[in-house]
């Protein structure tokens, strides 16, 4: 059984899919090569779960409701222990998607039956781009090349969206745990903080505790932070876009902007199938089977000589890719 790929839509609506793709493969080059911030999270989750990593592409005939699959030690669907089991997976699941996909990309994919497959599943080498699409929306945007898109036209700023720089949600809870952590600290130390309401307690430690009100603001401060549009009553979408130009532009003067990297999944897959899998081809055995013109047509790229700095990119690529000995 393959994954079920969602149907090609090449539509306008999606000519801006190629960040978001872009980023799924790179999370499937991580997960191959084995190194990165993503297979760090999938590699600490299997061993957790003491999951049996099976090479392949599909699920097939493992436990699954809809494309969220499950491992094999998970218990039956009707027994009692599944409802407590599936809570602890998604719970990993998630933990792993906060960690590790930015906000702009929440709603790209179903991350959780995604992350699932990485975690139960290698990619196989000659399917690649086959396996990042697990877990892809109905809608799959058309397309692209990995090549520099159009640049976004910069406009005077008018009047514009108000904008706002926010930690994200995962980031910020971490600090709340801790002060939390912290909070029931004082409180086993003096017991009597609890006479008073649970907001007035907070407040007093801080405002008691030097040292923690000190650390609790520094951690606050040193959270990462986003650019936010905020889009309220009277706000019209003109003002929203000059509010966009103006971020664009200030990341572009802070060296955030330029040409997009090439895709790095693309560029394995160029690598592996160009160096690995390359026999005569069936229909002219006096050629081979994969020649940069041919990547570059099955890839979408622009040229021949596109797909062979795809394939140079890839080799250093797979060259990182640890030894089964190792």
């Amino acid at each position: 059984m393959d994954f079920k790929q969602p149907p090609e839509n090449t539509g306008k609506e999606h000519e801006n899919e190629g960040s978001a793709r872009r980023f799924k493969n790179g999370l499937v080059a991580e997960l191959w090569t084995k190194d990165g911030p993503f297979w760090e999270s999938v590699s600490d989750m299997r061993a957790r779960w003491g999951i049996d990593v099976q090479p392949q592409l599909a699920p097939g005939d493992g436990r699954r409701i809809g494309d969220l699959v499950f491992p094999r030690s998970a218990p039956e669907y009707i027994s009692g222990e599944f409802s407590d089991f599936l809570t602890r997976w998604i719970q990993d699941l998630r933990y792993i998607k906060d960690k590790n996909v930015p906000p702009q990309f929440e709603d790209a994919a179903d991350w959780n039956a995604f992350i699932s497959a990485c975690v139960l599943y290698d990619p196989l080498e000659e399917s690649l781009i086959d396996f990042a699409k697990y877990g892809d929306s109905l809608a799959v945007h058309a397309p692209y090349t990995g090549e520099p898109s159009n640049e976004a036209a910069k406009r005077p700023l008018t009047a514009a969206a108000p904008i706002r720089r926010l930690p994200s949600e995962a980031d910020l809870r971490q600090v709340q745990f801790w002060l939390f952590a912290r909070i029931l600290d004082e409180i086993k130390r003096d017991p009597g903080l609890l006479r008073s309401d649970t907001n007035e307690v907070i407040e007093s430690i801080l405002q008691t505790n030097f040292d923690l009100r000190f650390e609790y603001f520094k951690r606050m401060r040193e959270l990462p932070r986003q650019w936010y549009i905020e889009v309220a009553a009277g706000i019209t979408k003109t003002q929203v876009g000059n509010t966009f130009d103006k971020i664009v532009g200030a990341r572009k003067q802070q060296g955030e902007g330029g040409a997009p990297k090439r895709d790095a999944l693309i560029a394995l897959q160029c690598a592996i199938l160009y160096d690995d899998h390359n026999g005569r081809d069936p229909e002219d055995p006096r050629r081979k089977k994969w020649t940069y013109e041919k990547l570059a047509k099955k890839f979408g790229l622009p040229s021949a000589r596109s797909a062979k700095a795809y394939v140079q990119e890839g080799r250093e690529r797979h060259a990182k890719k640890p030894r089964p000995e190792e």
